[in-house]
């Protein structure tokens, strides 16, 4: 299939943390912010499927594919984005 970037990958946003170094992170918990305009902040969420202790996070200047996290999980890490990639076929999950 066909990949286009719908964002730049050379902006640089600013990234608030929500929460701490050593906090319990579950898929669908909001890590942190981002305000793209005066109205509209983008909350940056940890992904379906991730979940683990957060070892890193920090606030700063990141790109959309830069990691402003990490979190453990069974001596595996997994870096967290201000993006998401998820296929186009497979739908979204979501709490009724």
């Amino acid at each position: 299939g066909a990949k286009v970037n719908t964002l730049s990958r050379d902006k640089k946003w600013h990234f608030k943390p929500a929460m701490n170094k050593n906090d319990i992170v579950n898929p669908g918990d909001i890590i942190g912010t981002v305000q793209e305009m005066p109205l509209l902040t983008h909350k940056i969420m940890a992904p379906t499927g991730k979940s683990g202790k957060l070892t890193h996070i920090k606030e700063g200047e990141y790109t959309v594919e830069d990691p402003v996290a990490t979190i453990e999980s069974e001596g595996k890490k997994t870096d967290l984005k201000l993006m998401q990639e998820w296929p186009i076929r497979i739908p979204r999950p979501f709490a009724p």
